[in-house]
């Protein structure tokens, strides 16, 4: 059971590995940012990553994100997490940010 398990690890590692690959550079940029931004939002609001990825998918942040990266990750993190948790707050979320 253990093997069968470490052999589907491998194997969706493997093919993420070749869709990453096939990626362009700016799109790698676009997921790494996204990735980091997530793992700050979950920071700044004491939840963990999947819970900070549900919320932003939820509330339409990541939609956010997507239409207005080439806006967003010339801010800091903070402006960037302030400007999507407005999104999110507009849309239904509960969180908002921190004066």
């Amino acid at each position: 059971m253990f093997y069968l398990r470490n052999q589907t690890i491998v194997r969706i590692f493997a093919e993420t590995k070749k869709q990453y690959a096939m990626m362009s550079r700016e799109e790698t940029y676009q997921l790494k940012y996204t990735i980091a931004l997530i793992a700050e939002f979950a920071k700044k609001f004491h939840l963990g990553k999947k819970q900070a990825y549900n919320y932003l998918k939820r509330f339409n942040g990541l939609d956010y994100l997507k239409s207005y990266y080439d806006v967003l990750h010339t801010l800091s993190f903070e402006e960037a997490i302030r400007d999507i948790s407005i999104i999110c707050f507009r849309n239904g979320g509960k969180l908002q940010y921190p004066n």
